[in-house]
């Protein structure tokens, strides 16, 4: 599986593209899978470099703005460009405030007389509330201020995205056996409850979990990727990974 690191950037960092990755997986050649859509997200996936055509799937952690803010847009663009509709994935528990959501944006057409009426009766989505083979995918509950929120885990890769989330139990077998995970973090203040923040990072997470970590969300801009003091990298904004389908 390939996964490209579309953005970093937080809420506060409008200059920078919200986090979000794009998955490519090895057994789906043209399929992709796109992890959180936050408000400037598309405009980078329409830059020319993606293949927004085949972005089959979105998993949404939650619905704060900087993770669902351009979703309505991506769906449109697929249904109106390219007759495509797209698959959202949630959270059982953020499943009806994405409905809502999607409900006030997406079915806002245009005048009837502009476009044909099967484009205004038809749904450009499905919206899936996690009942995928568990083979495939768990998204896991994570703390992140008081709003319904889920991390997302790839059990064949062994990969783990947090979304935004508070520490994660850090003896769990799922975090324990990941071998990559993209944290959420918060490097300059505190925000308990919230996001995770590196101090308490170094301080909870054994060393072994550390090494695993790819820290997002930050909005911080960097020249080059660091490896920290604390033994976790910061990940930046078009970094891309690779991990090996004959990997165990």
């Amino acid at each position: 599986m390939k996964i490209e690191v579309l953005g970093v950037g937080n809420l506060f960092t409008p200059q920078m593209t919200n986090t979000s990755f794009l998955l490519s997986p090895f057994d789906y050649a043209e399929q992709k899978i796109l992890i959180d859509c936050g408000y400037n997200v598309f405009q980078k996936l329409i830059s020319g470099e993606y293949d927004i055509k085949n972005i089959r799937t979105v998993i949404i952690t939650h619905t704060h703005p900087d993770h669902v803010g351009s979703l309505g847009a991506l769906i449109y663009y697929r249904w109106f460009v390219f007759n495509k509709k797209t698959t959202i994935i949630c959270g059982n528990k953020v499943g009806e405030y994405l409905k809502r959501y999607l409900e006030a944006t997406v079915f806002n057409v245009p005048e009837p007389e502009s476009i044909k009426l099967d484009e205004c009766t038809k749904c450009p989505y499905e919206l899936v509330f996690n009942d995928i083979p568990k083979t495939l995918l768990t998204m896991f509950e994570v703390q992140h201020d008081n709003i319904p929120a889920y991390g997302v885990y790839l059990h064949k890769e062994r990969v783990i995205f947090t979304g935004d989330t508070d520490l994660l139990n850090p003896e769990s077998p799922m975090i324990t056996g990941a071998k990559m995970i993209f944290h959420d973090c918060i490097i300059d203040h505190y925000a308990r409850g919230i996001h995770s923040n590196i101090g308490d990072m170094k301080r909870y997470y054994p060393k072994i979990l550390r090494e695993k970590i790819k820290l997002v969300h930050h909005g911080k801009v960097m020249s080059s990727e660091v490896l920290l003091n604390n033994h976790m990298v910061l990940c930046h904004e078009n970094s891309t990974y690779t991990i090996k389908k004959e990997d165990p």
